[in-house]
């Protein structure tokens, strides 16, 4: 070889032959194979095949054999195996252009027995067993052999050594996909589609979210950024809010430990290592870990969903988790669908000539054609939800789709199919997949089917709440773990942090103003008016830039403070002061915000120990108008006391926090007394709602027979035409109402706040805001969708301001019998 065509380090650039590494090497150890032993079946045969149809084609599935005699190359031992002929590789192309969904996705028929759903084979494709990888073989070369699926679950992975650690990821993962009820002390939690300020991508710009709340494809970990070249390859922005960035860093770790201890079950030590290999020494950087892995993740939400109404015999057989119970005696099947088509979800009921007897199987097929065209995950995922190919994941490597349901036993769980090896994974009474295969080949899902009657009984079951802690409208999760190509082969820019090079910014002409709706001001009442910033003080020293940014931050809030802040604050300090000083002086501003600092801490204080309660009473004006006055010392002047809070909130308000927490523990009765002025509340803005006056067993039940209808609290409607797709409540299952779920999105205090705003400003004679209309309408006695005025008892339709003679007897009879200590916080949250 010619020393000049060497290289310093590394490979020559020519001269070098490259060997095929032994296959003999790429084997797992014998103590790690599974336990499970030789599967029963030899071939899997595909179902009889149906007509080609008019356009398009089916996926059609070869006969996949068991290999002969252990097989070390894979976890398992064994693999269904197929050759895939690379002469057909272009009539294979045109096929998968054209292809199409098959029949039998979904279910055929209704055991009455089990209460499951049964569906028929898909014609021309396999099913896929568990635990099993089913592979190709280039031209039928047994040392050529690629991967193309293997799905675990729980069962199946207890096989391994690793099912311990993997089993034990699992229940977090569930409570941080599906949310947490708050309980007690435990504030509760979120899923994670529903952290305020999450987005969904590009895919899903197709999807209604007015009629589809939180569902769509969510990125979670990276994103491919276009526009320029070939783009660049960048952290995905998801929402910032401290909550949400926890949430997600746990979710992304416990997905990394996930592939790393499942995928090496799913495919061979060769293609293992190769990954392996590829991974450290391109330096692939993934998500959650510093290991080789997936380097994308994507998170896709659903409530698509095929729903039947049934009425079910009692005798139903025991599931998996419980008998799911059956009230009353048995009675004639009758077969109602919630038709989702244009978004209406009330039950079509079925023709008299339609009722089926209480036989073994109830045929659905008829029934079910009607409503799985409209009731498909393109629906709620875009074309995330209809056959696609991932073509800009790499296709050297493996995703792992990561997939969970909520739904009862019975449900059918969707069928998931790959097309082009005609195969497709169903399972009953599951709720987590681990599935692995190449993304680039086309693959699609189909929605779920379950009856609403087993769903509503199985979420009060004790077995169901060890699975899933908070049970909304969502039924099916997705994590997709994937190789991106752009970071696995670094064949576009990768943004590790912000660009060093940022574009020449404008210079202001005036460096002592700036525009009056910079950064959310109020909207300028004249185009181009400019508002003067504050002087800066001669003796600030500007040494480098963390003092800049120092300053800017103290000059931007106080423009917040002065421009947006105060002014509002100043109607509500008016109100409640009447004869404090009229003249808007900047001294008389600074008293309004010390003032306002002063109430909020105070107002925050109570809400947290009292609940909302704290709403009902009109007497808070006593300490409203001067707030410090509750303390003693040298906080009473509401100037101190607002410097104090900004200084150490927590030791300010400490004296507060002790003399509720000691009257709470005094008395307990308080807290009985404070939650009798929240149902008074609540029963107030729920009957705005409904449009009637609830009596207190409507109340009580809030899913009831009244509080059911079309104007429940639970499918609170927007007060205007651009608010239909900003407030959409969820509903919570067995919950009484409270200020939390009857005006979403808005914290206790914030609906306070909203409130305080709006009488002033009907006081005012000025208009609501689009966004605020329905909290003016709820103060006034209006219908809150209507506006049409309510004639109704005052203590129903306006809780804010009740008089009601029984509730002021009912609360002096409970002040009577209270101790010395705890009658003055008492009085003071009394009806008067």
């Amino acid at each position: 070889m010619n020393p000049s065509e060497k290289r310093q380090f590394g490979m020559p650039f020519k001269g070098v032959i490259p060997q095929e590494p032994p296959l003999e090497l790429f084997v797992w150890d014998a103590d790690s194979i599974s336990t499970a032993g030789k599967p029963d079946v030899e071939k899997l045969v595909p179902a009889p095949a149906v007509p080609k149809p008019e356009f398009g084609s089916y996926p059609q599935a070869p006969e996949y054999t068991l290999n002969a005699e252990l097989d070390r190359s894979y976890r398992r031992g064994w693999r269904y195996a197929a050759p895939f002929w690379t002469f057909n590789r272009e009539q294979e192309r045109e096929r998968m252009l054209e292809i199409r969904m098959p029949p039998n996705v979904a279910p055929t028929r209704l055991n009455m027995h089990t209460r499951s759903f049964v569906c028929d084979p898909i014609p021309g494709m396999v099913q896929l067993p568990l635990g099993i990888p089913l592979v190709h073989q280039v031209n039928g070369d047994p040392k050529r052999a690629v991967t193309v699926v293997c799905a675990h679950t729980l069962t199946t992975l207890a096989q391994y050594k690793e099912g311990p650690q993997i089993a034990a990821l699992v229940p977090r993962l569930m409570e941080l996909t599906w949310g947490r009820e708050p309980s007690g002390d435990n504030p509760g939690l979120p899923a994670i589609f529903e952290h305020i300020g999450m987005k969904t991508n590009l895919r899903s710009k197709v999807v209604n979210l007015s009629k589809f709340k939180n569902d769509g494809s969510y990125n979670l970990a990276s994103t491919h950024g276009e526009g320029e070249g070939h783009g660049h390859f960048a952290p995905a922005v998801q929402t910032n809010t401290p909550e949400a960035a926890v949430a997600i860093k746990e979710v992304l770790q416990i997905l990394h430990r996930l592939y790393r201890l499942v995928m090496p079950l799913c495919i061979s030590r060769f293609e293992w290592d190769m990954m392996e290999f590829n991974g450290y020494e391109n330096n692939v950087v993934a998500f959650g870990g510093i290991e080789p892995g997936p380097t994308s993740c994507q998170g896709n939400a659903s409530s698509a969903a095929n729903v039947f109404d049934l009425d079910l015999p009692a005798d139903g057989a025991p599931s998996p988790i419980h008998v799911l119970p059956s009230d009353g005696d048995p009675l004639p099947i009758q077969v109602d669908l919630d038709l989702p088509a244009d978004g209406d979800n009330s039950p079509t009921q079925v023709d008299d000539s339609e009722q089926v007897n209480e036989s073994e199987e109830v045929d659905l097929k008829k029934l079910l054609r009607a409503i799985l065209e409209s009731a498909g995950l393109d629906t709620a995922l875009g074309p995330q939800g209809s056959p696609h190919a991932d073509l800009k994941d790499d296709p050297l490597w493996f995703t792992l789709f990561v997939l969970a349901f909520c739904l009862p036993p019975g449900s059918d769980l969707g069928a998931f199919l790959w097309m082009r090896g005609g195969i497709y994974l169903r399972e009953t009474n599951e709720y987590l997949f681990l599935c692995s295969f190449k993304a680039q080949d086309i693959h699609s899902g189909s929605a779920p089917t379950y009856i609403k009657r087993l769903l509503d009984a199985m979420i009060s079951l004790d077995q169901a709440k060890m699975l899933f802690e908070r049970f909304g409208t969502q039924v099916r999760f997705g994590y997709v773990l994937y190789p991106s190509l752009s970071a696995t082969t670094h064949n576009v820019p990768i943004l590790y942090s912000p660009s060093s090079s940022q574009p020449e910014l404008k210079k202001p002409d005036k460096y002592a103003r700036v525009p009056a709706n910079l950064w959310g001001l109020l909207p300028a009442a004249k185009q181009g008016a400019s508002i003067p910033l504050q002087p800066l003080n001669a003796k600030v020293i500007l040494k480098d830039d963390t003092d800049i940014y120092k300053i800017a931050a103290k000059m931007l809030c106080s423009l917040w403070d002065e421009h947006l802040i105060l002014k509002q604050m100043f109607h509500v300090d008016a109100y409640l002061n009447p004869n404090e000083r009229k003249v808007k002086s900047r001294s008389e501003l600074f008293a309004v915000r010390d003032r306002c600092i002063a109430r909020g801490a105070i107002l925050q204080c109570l809400a947290d120990v009292l609940g909302d309660g704290l709403f009902a009473s009109t007497s808070m004006k006593t300490f409203l108008i001067r707030p410090s006055r509750l303390f003693k010392d040298n906080k009473t002047r509401d100037s101190h006391m607002a410097r104090a809070i900004e200084r150490d909130e927590a030791a300010t308000l400490q004296a507060l926090d002790t003399y509720l927490a000691t009257a709470v523990v005094e008395d307990p009765e308080l807290l009985t007394i404070c939650a009798e002025l929240a149902e008074l509340t609540h029963k107030g803005l729920l009957s705005l709602k409904l449009g009637h006056s609830l009596s207190d067993k409507e109340f009580e039940d809030p899913h009831g027979s009244a509080a059911a209808s079309e104007h429940s609290f639970t499918k609170l409607a927007a007060t205007s035409k651009g608010a239909t797709n900003r407030r959409c409540l969820k509903p919570l299952v067995n919950s009484q109402p409270t200020l939390a779920t009857l005006l979403p999105k808005k914290p206790s205090f914030g609906i306070a706040a909203i409130i305080i705003r709006e009488a002033l400003a009907d006081r005012r004679k000025k208009a609501p805001t689009v966004e605020t209309t329905i909290f003016r309408r709820l103060l006034t006695g209006h219908h809150p969708t209507t506006g049409d005025r309510t004639l109704r008892d005052r203590d129903q339709m306006d809780p804010i301001c009740a008089d009601s003679s029984w509730e002021l007897d009912r609360a002096a009879r409970r002040q009577s019998t209270l101790p010395a200590s705890t009658q003055s916080l008492t009085s003071f949250f009394s009806l008067t």
